[in-house]
């Protein structure tokens, strides 16, 4: 997707799957030498231990984090940049990853707190997102508005790697977590 982060534009990874946001210290080096990168505790508290990992298990390495203006390219000159938290990863990224809860808030910040149609958030999106379909668009606005309730959970685990079925139905055919 095309963002700016600090005003840089950049190509970035959408993730899904992250609640993280994540920048490699060198393109923080290179683009915004003068953000202060600041000690993870400040964000999880002095005995909290976060490790990262990819989608094929390895460990990505971090360094800190540093707070950061995000916009989406395409919507530079009607809003106002949200701030958020990115950790910042000591091995090499080739493009900076943004964290579902970043796009979540973006579209929630556009439609629920400036009151703008979904219509005017739908192009804006489009825009960002250009290898997405317009229908793709449409469904993430929909979802993120509309969040169908009867699927969404609390789930609980133990600190040992889990995997939850893409279907699990309890014997009444229900689903469950």
């Amino acid at each position: 997707m095309s963002c700016l982060l600090n005003g840089v534009p950049v190509e970035a990874l959408w993730n899904t799957g992250a609640q993280v946001s994540i920048l490699s210290k060198s393109w923080l080096s290179k683009n915004r030498s003068s953000t202060e990168l600041r000690n993870i505790e400040e964000l999880l508290g002095e005995e909290a231990e976060l490790n990262l990992r990819a989608g094929n298990g390895g460990i990505i390495p971090f360094i800190g984090w540093v707070e950061a203006q995000f916009q989406l390219a395409s919507d530079t000159h009607s809003s106002v940049p949200l701030t958020v938290p990115i950790l910042i990863a000591r091995d090499e990224l080739e493009h900076p990853v943004i964290g579902y809860n970043v796009i979540e808030e973006t579209i929630k910040d556009r439609t629920q707190v400036q009151g703008e149609s979904d219509g005017a958030v739908i192009d804006i999106m489009n825009a960002a997102f250009r290898e997405l379909t317009v229908e793709s668009v449409n469904a993430l606005v929909d979802f993120v508005r509309y969040p169908a309730e009867e699927y969404l959970c609390v789930l609980r685990s133990s600190k040992n790697n889990i995997t939850v079925p893409h279907t699990r139905t309890d014997r009444y055919g229900s689903m469950s977590c």
